[in-house]
């Protein structure tokens, strides 16, 4: 008998199915923000025809810009040529990503404001919100001490660079996410870890920066346990599926499989039977 008993021999480590207290319905609408694996699952939850709204402001990977952005939306005022820098021909924000990037200013603002107001309005209607967690690594503008979301290829010289411990990374998103509960009395929060392995970090820095990032997913939960749930995807990377043949060429993205593998997981503990 192999080690899961019975005649089968099992040669990894499965990780047990959980239920959470909620599931959602195809007509729930659910927002999604994070790192680029955010934009993964949103995908394939587009497949099955939900409502969702993926990354108003891009891709944000450190908690510190999770938590700016969930502040932003609250606030209506759209945003104006002073949140704006200009540099190789084109107008950006350092809280975007490059995809809002123009070389019209009136554009840029355009489509930075555009989605600033459906995220607002799809997050005050949302069931569950899903926030994926990529780096504690965070980038401070000199200029303005302000943590940024992208660099913008822009010069290191205009930035700091430091991890953030996982108290900071927790309090600043449970500070960002308590408006949002009060304004929304249905919302669910589910956090997780990207399994995506920040490589140019460094192997120990990245692995410094996941660690950070589980214990403050965690401490996250604990301050809120009936709406706040944590979710293992960067678990069942690590600790189930645990081979290369599982990565993109690049050795560091999950690959489609494994990225499948991962939803049908979290497509069997969210998702509604019907």
């Amino acid at each position: 008998a192999g080690p899961g008993g019975g005649g089968e021999e099992v040669f990894r480590t499965v990780i047990p199915h959980r239920d959470f207290p909620f599931k959602l319905k195809a007509d729930d609408k659910l927002s999604l923000m994070g790192s680029c694996f955010s934009i993964n699952i949103g995908d394939r939850l587009r497949d099955l025809q939900f409502g969702v709204d993926v990354n108003p402001f891009g891709i944000s990977y450190s908690p510190l810009s999770l938590a700016w952005g969930l502040t932003r939306l609250l606030d209506p005022a759209p945003f104006t040529d002073a949140d704006l820098s200009f540099a190789d021909g084109r107008f950006f924000s350092y809280q975007h990503h490059t995809r809002f990037s123009h070389a019209d200013k009136g554009e840029c603002l355009a489509g930075i404001n555009s989605s600033l107001e459906r995220a607002r309005h799809h997050l005050l209607h949302s069931r569950a919100l899903f926030l994926t967690l990529g780096s504690s690594w965070a980038f401070t503008l000199a200029e303005t001490n302000q943590v940024v979301a992208n660099c913008h290829k822009q010069p290191s010289s205009l930035f700091t660079r430091r991890l953030v411990d996982a108290g900071e990374s927790a309090g600043a998103l449970a500070g960002a996410l308590e408006p949002w509960l009060a304004a929304n009395p249905d919302l669910k929060v589910v956090v997780t870890v990207s399994p995506v392995r920040h490589w140019k970090d460094g192997p120990i820095e990245n692995s410094l920066s996941k660690a950070s990032l589980i214990v403050a997913a965690h401490d996250l939960v604990k301050r809120n346990p009936h709406r706040v749930h944590y979710f293992e995807s960067y678990e069942l990377v690590m600790d189930d599926l645990r081979d290369y043949r599982f990565y993109n060429e690049d050795m560091l993205h999950p690959s489609s499989v494994a990225v499948d593998y991962i939803f049908s997981k979290w497509r069997r503990s969210f998702l509604h039977p019907s």
